[in-house]
């Protein structure tokens, strides 16, 4: 019998690794032997049961944050040093950050397949501050000395991000793909109990931030409390004033006072499907995403979308809901008053909305995107 290939994945910690990657790895592990290398200082003991399950191998690595500028020799060493010992016939490095100390050892490492998956261009490629000019201009010079390198290969998850990469040289149309997601989890969907209510429950997930369009999430509810009364806002996720990019002290008192808010504050991600299945309508009015899982996950439970028409939002969107300008309350207000208006729509849009998830971002089809991609690099 044939001895399996090795498959690598390295993340910045197993929670990223939990939400993001677990169901396309537990779906590889069918045909290779599959390592993850992240930090594993947030694993649960019921984590390291569904690894050991799916037969997934785990390796520690100290999460990069927690050390001071002058550590990180040591953490490029000590990943070098686990990626030897492992020797994986392709090795997947996920985010912008990993992706960069992957192309660090990638030069290292000959013979042996070395993806990066830039898995978002956030906003903050594009700020002006000085510290993340520094550390953009580190990221893409170490991407663009490696772009002719033929055991590499970039992953984009939505073709803005790619084209912008392309364009500026960083990587070529040969060396980077287009992989729209990881694959998500496909719920049963039972609208059942919201046949025939005229209560509409609209409901956002994400961090606190501007750039997530949470001010004209607040400025449009509280606009439509004006003229109704049968609605409420529903809003989770973690405050963020580290971020550079927080919410006003007006819109954080907005969560805490409006009658048409209701603030829940930070959801752990085992307890989201239940909350995508109690809701209604999910609204996304973010400015650019990588590609939003959110938004995936609530199409995937049947829930109707409104989101902007921004990169890595508008791929979640088929006809499953309104499609909104971004940094326009006026457009979001219109969109979340038509389900007000006509709340027999949600059940419209949510079987649009799971048949959009199952035709182009299931687990297996994602699998066999990244399958077909590693079987092409093996032949070529």
């Amino acid at each position: 019998m044939d001895k399996k290939k090795k498959v690598c994945f390295v993340t910045c910690d197993y929670n990223f690794f939990k939400v993001y990657i677990a169901n396309l790895a537990e779906k590889i592990s069918e045909k290779y032997s599959v390592t993850v290398i992240t930090d594993t200082d947030t694993i649960k003991n019921k984590d390291l049961i569904f690894l050991k399950e799916k037969k997934i191998n785990i390796e520690h690595l100290d999460n990069r944050s927690k050390f001071s500028k002058l550590k990180i020799i040591r953490y490029i060493y000590t990943l070098k040093k686990i990626v030897n010992e492992v020797s994986p016939d392709y090795i997947f490095y996920s985010t912008i950050e990993i992706s960069f100390f992957g192309s660090l050892i990638t030069r290292f490492r000959a013979n042996r397949r070395s993806y990066f998956i830039i898995t978002g261009i956030g906003l903050d490629f594009f700020s002006k501050k000085l510290r993340y000019k520094i550390l953009n201009f580190i990221y893409l010079l170490t991407f663009k000395t490696n772009k002719y390198k033929e055991n590499t290969l970039y992953i984009f998850q939505n073709i803005e991000d790619r084209s912008l990469f392309v364009k500026a040289g960083y990587v070529t149309e040969n060396n980077s793909e287009v992989i729209p997601h990881f694959g998500t989890r496909l719920a049963s969907i039972d609208n059942s109990e919201k046949l025939g209510a005229d209560f509409v429950n609209f409901f956002f997930a994400g961090r606190l931030v501007k750039s997530k369009g949470v001010g004209e999430l607040i400025q449009a509810t509280e606009n439509l409390g004006k003229k109704y009364s049968n609605f409420r806002t529903i809003i989770a996720g973690p405050e963020s004033p580290e971020s550079g990019d927080p919410i006003t002290s007006s819109q954080r008192k907005s969560l805490e006072e409006s009658d048409f808010i209701n603030y829940i504050g930070k959801i752990v991600f085992e307890d989201m499907y239940s909350l995508y299945q109690k809701y209604d309508v999910f609204v996304l009015p973010s400015h650019r995403e990588g590609f939003s899982t959110v938004a995936l996950e609530a199409a995937a439970n049947g829930m109707p979308l409104i989101i902007t028409n921004a990169p890595g939002c508008i791929e979640c969107f088929n006809s499953n809901g309104f499609l909104i300008q971004p940094k326009d309350s006026s457009s979001l207000e219109k969109a979340m008053e038509r389900f007000i208006i006509d709340p027999k729509l949600i059940d419209v849009f949510s079987k649009k909305s799971y048949e959009h998830v199952k035709n182009n971002y299931s687990i297996s089809k994602m699998a066999q995107a990244y399958l077909s991609l590693m079987k092409k690099n093996t032949n070529s």
